[in-house]
């Protein structure tokens, strides 16, 4: 689950949470007060930057991403991701690509707490391309590789995301391969057969910021029908998402509680909404279709009132 300082604390309902953390997604000052996740991967915030047009070195990545390391409660399993370089105004594909790869080398010789994993950011704009970085930083060691600059193709270009899916799973072999902000539902399977061992997503709390729902097995999206929700700016009022007079039975720890909570307005319900969606996006990508301890909803927790 991609996390940011203003959405909940998923792993407070689900403590087999796992979560990538963007420094550019964090304020310096914001407070951990999670149960103990069970994974947390901390990318570069590299992507965050690029759209800014600033540049991002080795560097500063590693001292913001030692800064989210040392206020996180312990975790699991912890990966930390080397800084990539982006194309943009002054700098080519070809530029982006040689920095990137330059910077995972220098990664390898930063001093990082004992079991910390680095991981390495594999970027590609063709198959072939795509392949060869990979082999690379397996070559130079690494075991774990996230792919990025996928998520843009889902909806711009599908048959080449398929392509270079394949590619990475080719040339990942044995790696553990991560793809970065991928997580449509008709792709998890594609990305499974791939090879790919994990994704991360945004969905659950951006769905939810817009009042919209998500619902598992069949996979649904849906927008409740309520003006306190509808913002003229959401992005989910397309033909993929019907409109909801009221919340659907559903057997999670939120619409257990009261269904009513997934139509409450402002930051309160933004979060009943995040975890419920979560709950039903584990559960399609899973495959499981019954609900299992220990998912609780505990609003004291959240700092809720209910």
């Amino acid at each position: 689950m991609a996390f940011t300082d203003v959405d909940p604390p998923y792993v407070n309902t689900d403590p087999a949470c796992a979560v990538m953390i963007s420094p550019t997604c964090i304020s310096p000052f914001f407070r951990f007060t999670w149960g103990r996740p069970a994974e947390v991967l901390i990318d570069s915030g590299a992507y965050h930057h690029n759209r800014r047009r600033r540049a991002l070195s080795q560097e500063e990545a590693v001292e913001q991403q030692m800064r989210i390391l040392g206020a996180l409660p312990e975790a699991s399993r912890v990966g930390v991701m080397h800084c990539d370089v982006l194309p943009r105004q002054g700098i080519s594909p070809a530029q982006a690509l040689e920095a990137t790869l330059v910077n995972a080398e220098k990664f390898l010789s930063y001093p990082l707490p004992g079991k910390v994993e680095r991981v390495a950011v594999a970027h590609g704009d063709n198959p072939e391309e795509m392949y060869a970085v990979i082999r690379y930083l397996r070559e130079l060691g690494y075991s774990r590789i996230a792919v990025g600059g996928l998520s843009r193709l889902n909806f711009q270009h599908r048959p080449k995301l398929l392509r270079l899916l394949e590619a990475a799973g080719e040339a990942g072999q044995d790696a553990e391969l991560h793809a970065l902000g991928l997580s449509g539902a008709t792709l998890l399977p594609l990305m499974s057969q791939c090879g790919f061992a994990s994704c991360d997503s945004a969905a659950p709390a951006l769905f939810a910021v817009h009042g919209s729902l998500i619902y598992s097995h069949p996979f649904r999206r849906y927008r409740l029908d309520n003006a306190l929700l509808n913002r003229a700016d959401a992005r989910q009022r397309t033909s993929l998402y019907e409109p909801l007079a009221s919340p659907l039975p559903c057997p999670c720890p939120v619409c257990s509680t009261d269904p009513e909570l997934l139509s409450t307005p402002g930051v309160e319900g933004t979060w009943y909404r995040s975890i419920h969606n979560y709950l039903h996006l584990k559960a399609q990508v899973e495959g499981r279709q019954v609900w299992e301890r220990p998912y609780s909803l505990d609003g004291s927790r959240y700092g809720l009132s209910s």
